[in-house]
């Protein structure tokens, strides 16, 4: 036997044994399973390829456990309010935080995100400690989870961070000098530096800070309720027939134009 197909095989037999003797059908209740995302690329989209990287993962994860996702992109604080009002069964990509464990339970990881800080070129910005950044002006997208020490230490005041809509909103805050520090993902922010016409033009004065500020797994919430434990037990069974890490080097490689970078060899469970 092919081992793809063995691992396939040996990822799916959770289910027979979440859903009884007859697993199989009773797993075609749960074969559609609504989700909401937001516009994030090339995480996310629906005008990307395969609406996105990380879609692209999670479709291939969910359709390996005879799943279907049913995907809609909307403002993330909407996507949010529809997950907990029970308009769709969960929400993604989303990192992992106390408060979210609140109402959702999460799948095992869909895709990792590079977190860290754009720069602007003439006024570069070190720091080895979230201590050192007490006093600068931080852009953030209000209703992100960003790192727990950073939002803990924002939220208590000692980081002076000021909300944007969203990522592109907040590099442009950045560009006219608002903020001295965007926090952004590594691939959003080459992404959007590339193909967003109000940054691309002046993508030569912004830049990645050399230090990331986490390197944060990316689930699946699905809202707490009778039969998400069933959910997210075949969500992760599917997952485990792929190679997270290796599918989304690929597809950040083909999809965002990106070589595969050397980031990927840091450990992104700590």
């Amino acid at each position: 036997m092919h081992r793809r197909t063995a691992l396939a095989l040996a990822a799916l037999w959770p289910l027979a044994v979440l859903f009884g003797r007859d697993g199989v059908a009773r797993a075609q209740e749960l074969r559609r399973i609504r989700l909401a995302s937001l516009y994030w690329p090339p995480y996310t989209g629906p005008d990307l390829e395969g609406q996105g990287i990380t879609a692209t993962i999670l479709r291939r994860a969910m359709f390996a456990a005879g799943l279907e996702p049913i995907l809609s992109f909307l403002p993330w604080q909407r996507a949010l309010h529809l997950a907990r009002q029970g308009e769709v069964d969960g929400v993604f990509p989303e990192y992992h935080s106390f408060e979210r464990a609140m109402d959702f339970l999460f799948t095992g990881p869909v895709g990792y995100s590079d977190l860290g800080f754009a720069e602007r070129v003439d006024a570069p910005v070190r720091w080895s400690d979230l201590s050192d950044l007490t006093g600068t002006a931080i852009g953030v997208v209000a209703g992100y989870v960003n790192a727990e020490p950073f939002d803990a230490m924002a939220a208590r005041g000692e980081l002076s961070v000021d909300a944007a809509p969203d990522d592109a909103l907040n590099l442009l805050k950045l560009l006219h000098g608002r903020v001295r520090l965007a926090v952004v993902d590594r691939y959003v922010f080459a992404h959007l530096m590339r193909h967003d016409p109000r940054l691309a033009p002046q993508r030569e004065k912004l830049r990645f800070n050399d230090r990331l500020l986490r390197v944060n797994p990316l689930y699946v919430c699905l809202r707490r309720r009778p039969g998400a434990e069933r959910m997210v037990a075949a969500i992760n069974a599917g997952l485990a027939t792929l190679s997270v890490r290796r599918e989304q080097e690929a597809l950040f490689a083909t999809q965002a134009a990106l070589p595969a970078p050397s980031v990927f060899s840091l450990r992104a469970t700590d």
